[in-house]
């Protein structure tokens, strides 16, 4: 199925909230250093006074309501980009473990972690058969489609609200990397728009903030299908020589039966 809902959870996706500050949404927390960042889109917290409370809800349900230390609003109309800094015991009851990372590339399979509105348990939603389209290699937007209709009964249209702000995470060699912010859905429903961790250090530095450490990595198409050849011909190869050693077998059981 394209999408899974999640029932138990674990390290592997605690640093994903749902935020309620103007709107509701998503987020990703991130640590660097001795400072934690809660990435998400501008529209979520647009208007929302720093000085007040945002209500931050875990993977398990807990509710935090939390004033952020610093926020930082970009114009939605330019960017949709929103930054808080948390305090530190709050952002340690969560939890800020995620691996960043910057890319170049397309075709590369990607998921989408968040809490749309309409999720049937209100937990965590995973878009897991998603790819980063062409147009991600051009600029600092990140373009991620899904590779093909829903099979869960649900409608693009139905999904979109709440997914703003959600991380868009690739696999490299076993380890999950966080690639980009998602802020918003076309209209063709298929299609999730973002920015790419690069623009959101752009934006971070612009502030006078410490940039996010990313770890480079090479996502690119060409390498997935020798990758996927390889492992065709891995068990191509296997299989012919596990058909060979049984007819050997075979073979030597029979002539001994005779």
């Amino acid at each position: 199925m394209p999408t899974s809902l999640l029932s138990n959870m674990n390290k592997n996706y605690d640093f994903t909230v749902k935020l309620k500050a103007n709107d509701t949404g998503s987020a990703v927390l991130v640590k660097h250093n001795e400072c934690y960042y809660l990435l998400t889109a501008a529209h979520v917290c647009d208007k929302h006074p720093g000085d007040k409370a945002v209500v931050i809800t875990d993977i398990d349900g807990k509710e935090n309501e939390v004033i952020p230390k610093e926020m930082a609003i970009s114009p939605t109309e330019e960017f949709d980009i929103c930054v808080m800094k948390l305090p530190e015991d709050i952002a340690m009851a969560i939890a800020a473990n995620v691996k960043c990372a910057t890319f170049e590339g397309s075709g590369y399979p990607c998921e989408i972690d968040g809490f749309p509105s309409n999720a049937i348990d209100h937990k965590l939603r995973i878009e897991n058969n998603c790819y980063i389209s062409q147009e991600s290699e051009v600029g600092n937007e990140l373009y991620v489609k899904l590779g093909e209709e829903r099979k869960d009964g649900m409608e693009m249209q139905y999904m979109e609200s709440g997914f703003s702000g959600s991380g868009v995470y690739v696999d490299s060699n076993g380890d999950k990397y966080l690639v980009g912010i998602i802020h918003r859905v076309e209209e063709e429903r298929n299609l999730f728009i973002g920015w790419k961790l690069q623009k959101i250090n752009e934006f971070i530095k612009g502030e006078g903030w410490a940039e996010i450490p990313l770890i480079q990595i090479e996502l690119r198409q060409h390498i997935i299908n020798q990758y996927n050849k390889l492992v065709e011909n891995t068990e191509f190869v296997l299989k012919r020589i596990k058909n060979k050693i049984v007819g050997k077998i075979q073979l030597a059981r029979q002539e001994y039966i005779d």
